[in-house]
């Protein structure tokens, strides 16, 4: 591959659709070009292992308080991967020792036919976690994961910060008499 990124590119945008984001996709450098340019039709390749994933699900489920319940929806969100609940699913069904219980369908419903889902329910209720009816009270028992701040989000609260600093040395400042 002698020619460099942006020429390739370039000869991509030229012959149409860019095709060089399907071709090249695991060169994340040539991906955001194609994206900037506009003619990108690729997704954003994984960058996730399944190993990784399992392991960020595993610490998920692991951070759901006794006596709290969550979604499989939620722990997908809250190990970074949105859309997830299947492998969520599958993750519990392949792993041992999870506090599995505590993950229910949306809603609070329990998924699990059968003895499962009655053995889920005893151990839950064991938790101190109530029912209205076949579902968990959500409302009560859901377990809400803390948001994990973007970049974007930082730096705002950065300048804020400053900018506070800043308003609190002035006021110090002419508060000290003889200045």
């Amino acid at each position: 591959m002698g020619r460099s990124l942006s020429l390739l590119h370039k000869e991509a945008k030229a012959i149409g659709p860019c095709t060089f984001a399907d071709t090249f996709v695991a060169d994340e450098q040539a991906f955001q070009a194609c994206l900037k340019c506009g003619m990108a039709k690729a997704k954003q390749p994984k960058s996730m292992s399944p190993e990784t994933r399992n392991m960020k699900i595993r610490a998920t489920i692991l951070s759901i308080p006794r006596g709290h319940v969550s979604t499989y929806g939620a722990v997908a969100r809250a190990a970074g991967i949105p859309r997830g609940a299947r492998l969520v699913v599958r993750t519990l069904g392949q792993s041992h020792g999870l506090p599995w219980h505590r993950v229910v369908a949306a809603g609070g419903r329990i998924a699990i036919p059968g003895e499962g889902g009655l053995d889920q329910r005893f151990r839950l209720e064991m938790e101190g976690v109530r029912f209205s009816g076949k579902k968990v009270r959500m409302a009560e028992f859901e377990y809400k994961f803390p948001r994990k701040k973007s970049a974007k989000q930082q730096k705002k609260k950065s300048i804020g910060q400053r900018q506070k600093a800043a308003a609190n040395q002035r006021k110090k400042r002419e508060s000290q008499p003889g200045s």
